[in-house]
């Protein structure tokens, strides 16, 4: 049995704003392409080119025309003061930020006015493992972003692009920074209010309001400045949730001498473990009680949850402990399971059928950059 058809078909565009040397950005293209796309989902090409190098350029255009997506041409726009091949980390302008927060926008525009149903926004110096997009998607999040680690400073220690409090704080919410780090590096999903480079946009998140353009009561200095801060303040303040999701693995070449690292991290990432899982291999689950449940005098159906971790050392009960052993990638099974006295289930005591689906499973290793 495999995961649910989605009803209708889902229509994605999946693009950023394009300037790298022709080697990375080549890397970065085909690692979109080996992406393992969830039934019935369809990806249109939607990039802005603002390269600096011709050749880059052509590339980027035939790789478009080839897939019949959309092209947008920002080269001959002025372009603020911005580099990436600083030897310690990259130099923004707030100029430069503002500027790739209103080409974002156009493609904002055009996923609303295309009528797609989502927006993968991603930046041009990552390298995706075949189901980034798979995860996200099955996420079931208005914004879900796939979690990388950078080392910001060169020499420095590797952190995520996601936050708890802006300008980029890692504690906060009720969670204390090594909690929030052990979360995304055991590849769990948590709520953010901070993210971007790599994002699921569900389209219905623009017609509420969420996008680049800038707050004029935010302050106006260092890394306040960045699109990204203005664009989660503004779903935050529209109650817009999102959701960190750690599972996929993608490589950022973010300093000068990775850039070149590109097409060895696409090959390293695109090997992809077949079978069925065994103990400690990863695993992330949804868990769907089949039956309704009582709350008073009324009956509802719960909504499914999300499980990752270790199998073996996930606190499962036993049946599906054993069901999750005979499954592949995409399979669901309707388990008849029986919730001891002592388990912390609302269902304790109980006999429930429960539908796991299996969304993905994978070696134990910690994410990449680490």
């Amino acid at each position: 049995m495999q995961l649910e058809p989605v009803v209708k078909p889902i229509r994605l565009l999946v693009g950023g704003c394009s300037r790298k040397p022709p080697e990375l950005l080549r890397a970065h293209l085909r690692s979109i392409e080996a992406q393992i796309l969830p039934p019935r989902v369809t990806l249109t090409p939607a990039f802005v080119d603002d390269n600096v190098v011709d050749e880059s350029s052509e590339i980027l255009k035939a790789w478009i025309e080839e897939r019949h997506g959309i092209y947008l041409d920002a080269r001959g726009q002025d372009r603020p003061a911005f580099s990436d091949a600083h030897p310690v980390t990259h130099q923004w302008s707030g100029e430069a930020m503002q500027r790739v927060g209103q080409l974002k926008n156009a493609l904002i525009r055009d996923c609303v006015a295309g009528g797609y149903d989502g927006l993968w926004l991603v930046d041009s110096d990552l390298i995706f493992s075949p189901r980034t997009l798979w995860s996200l998607f099955y996420s079931d999040a208005p914004i879900a972003c796939g979690v990388f680690w950078t080392k910001w400073q060169a020499g420095g220690v590797a952190l995520p692009q996601v936050w708890l409090r802006h300008p980029y704080e890692l504690s906060g919410r009720g969670m204390e920074a090594h909690e929030f780090l052990r979360r995304l590096v055991n590849r769990g999903r948590v709520q953010v209010w901070g993210q971007g480079a790599c994002t699921l946009y569900r389209t219905e998140v623009f017609t509420k309001g969420v996008s680049y353009d800038f707050l004029p009561d935010l302050p106006k200095e260092g890394m306040w400045q960045g699109e990204d801060r203005h664009l989660c303040t503004r779903a935050e303040r529209l109650h817009v949730p999102m959701i960190a999701d750690a599972w996929p693995d993608i490589f950022h070449a973010y300093h000068p001498e990775e850039q070149s690292q590109g097409e060895e991290w696409r090959e390293r990432l695109s090997r992809e473990t077949e079978g069925r899982p065994v103990t400690d291999d990863l695993v992330s689950l949804y868990l769907h009680a089949v039956e309704p449940v009582q709350s008073g005098t009324q009956w509802t159906h719960l909504q499914p949850y999300h499980v990752r971790g270790r199998l073996g050392r996930l606190a499962l009960c036993p049946e599906l402990d054993d069901a999750i052993r005979t499954m592949t990638r995409g399979d669901a099974q309707i388990v008849s399971v029986t919730y001891p006295q002592w388990s912390e289930s609302q269902f304790r005591g109980q006999k429930r059928l429960i539908q796991v689906t299996l969304v993905d499973w994978k070696p134990h290793a910690d994410p990449v950059g680490l």
